[in-house]
């Protein structure tokens, strides 16, 4: 069998409540131990070797499916540490020398796995909100030692340009962000985007206004030269029929851009009579020959769908949204509950801003309530962000202080019951120790959490006797 690192699949989860079922036969259910692999493939056990025979899983539910391996890699393949036994690393090309040399001389461990996050390509969709303000914001990153662009998401963006190398390697990208045109005349928005990827082009061969590399071209190239992508209608008036025709027809987005291209052909007369013919429909319909168009170009493209189509049903839904939000039982539980209460009464404030939301985004109302369910509860709680935050700094303090196994859980407790305030006269000795270390040490400040570390670190090397 061969070896799959730690740093390459989460171990030890739980399937449950029928979720899961064998690839081999999707009419059988699997509840029980699990592990997935890098690519998102699940397979059964608690790990690779916890049993020799273990088997693929899947989702149960609608379209189940093998999740594909990720076109790009999640996880930083570079070795990073010295006993990485990743059998995709090249060891003609990464010599033990060279990446001892490059952990000494940036003050890493050679035994810590640091799995970090690599940008991955994003396909951005504009929304009805975007289109009504005529422009939206594009994210792309370039790398640091030569021409490679990529287009990747806000979330991305911001963790690039915040230098979280803690997370993400961050260090080999120049992060650019500009507004892109997306209602105009087709000559003038082909310009103005033209101008701005040639503009911030030059901006990414600078760092804090120090120029590196003037300009980074390759951006240009990397968008086909296409500056009129997701250009749709010249007016605010023509984007709004754009999107009755799309509600109205149930279009996906890019059923809706090959619609509004046909539109735009009808309009162009260069078919005199088919374009006579809208201007009578127009006409008969009380329409502009422009919406008129759409109907046309509808028609010819897809042919009349039935308008009103029921939504998928809720339990799809709750399948669906739980896997792209990939939530865990419990989450998932305390989530729907929520969604369920936003459902409840359909004339309060919180379903019709709920249902508004809904519509505008074009997706079922149930999907918008665990997304609004999911925001109250964990991203846009700040008990639950405090909690997360404070995760994130015990994991830097753990790291920086070098604990591991045993003396690793018993300092982190411990430290957490000083902090907790239960003994409150140790919690304000930990205070003033703070205060007067941060007195003598201005460029060494500690938080709180860390002093309360270095207190339960100092009990444990008392307890077994290591010299302070």
């Amino acid at each position: 069998m061969v070896y799959i690192p730690k740093n390459r699949c989460t171990l030890n989860l739980i399937a449950a409540n029928d979720e899961w079922v064998f690839k081999s036969d999707k009419s059988k259910f699997y509840n029980g131990d699990y592990w997935k692999l890098y690519t998102g493939a699940a397979y059964t056990g608690k790990g690779p070797n916890d049993e020799p025979n273990y088997q693929e899983i899947v989702p149960s539910g609608p379209e189940t499916e093998t999740p594909a391996p990720f076109p790009i890699p999640e996880s930083n393949y570079i070795p990073l540490h010295m006993g990485d036994p990743d059998p995709i690393i090249d060891r003609d090309f990464w010599s033990q020398a060279e990446l001892r040399n490059y952990l000494s001389l940036t003050n890493q461990r050679d035994d810590d796995e640091q799995l970090r996050k690599i940008p991955f390509t994003y396909y951005p969709q504009p929304t009805h909100k975007d289109y009504k303000l005529g422009i939206f914001e594009r994210y792309f990153l370039v790398r640091v030692n030569f021409d490679e662009w990529i287009e990747v998401d806000k979330s991305t963006y911001k963790a690039i340009h915040a230098r979280d190398s803690n997370n993400w390697t961050a260090e080999l990208y120049v992060p650019i962000k500009f507004m892109w045109t997306l209602v105009g005349p087709k000559d003038k928005v082909h310009k103005v985007n033209k101008e701005m990827v040639s503009l911030y082009e030059k901006k990414a061969g600078y760092v804090r206004s120090r120029k590196i590399n003037f300009p980074r071209l390759g951006l240009k190239k990397y968008l086909n030269n296409n500056f009129i992508k997701f250009k749709m209608g010249n007016t605010p008036q023509e984007v709004e029929s754009i999107f009755l025709v799309k509600k109205l027809n149930k279009l996906d987005f890019n059923q809706t851009l090959d619609v509004v291209e046909k539109a735009e052909y009808i309009v162009s007369g260069k078919e005199p009579e088919l374009l006579n013919d809208t201007k009578i429909k127009a006409n008969e319909q009380n329409r502009s020959v422009f919406e008129q168009a759409l109907f046309e170009a509808n028609w010819e493209l897809y042919k009349e769908p039935t308008i009103v189509t029921p939504e998928e049903s809720k339990a799809k839904t709750i399948w669906r949204v739980s896997k792209e939000m990939k939530l865990k039982q419990d989450r998932k539980e305390e989530i729907i509950k929520k969604a369920d209460y936003i459902m409840l009464d359909t004339t309060s404030d919180w379903y019709k801003a709920t249902e508004e939301k809904a519509n505008e985004a074009d997706v079922p109302i149930y999907e918008q309530a665990m997304k609004e369910a999911e925001y109250v509860l964990y991203s846009g709680n700040p008990k639950h962000k405090a909690k997360v935050k404070e995760k994130k700094e015990i994991n830097e303090i753990v790291k920086d202080l070098r604990l591991i196994g045993e003396r690793k859980e018993w300092v982190k407790n411990k430290a957490l019951y000083i902090k907790s305030g239960d003994d409150k006269n140790w919690l304000e000795k930990t205070k003033e120790k703070r205060k007067k270390w941060n007195r003598k040490n201005p460029e060494d400040q500690r938080t709180l959490l860390y002093q309360c570390f270095k207190e339960a670190l100092f009990l444990w090397n008392k307890k077994h006797n290591i010299p302070q």
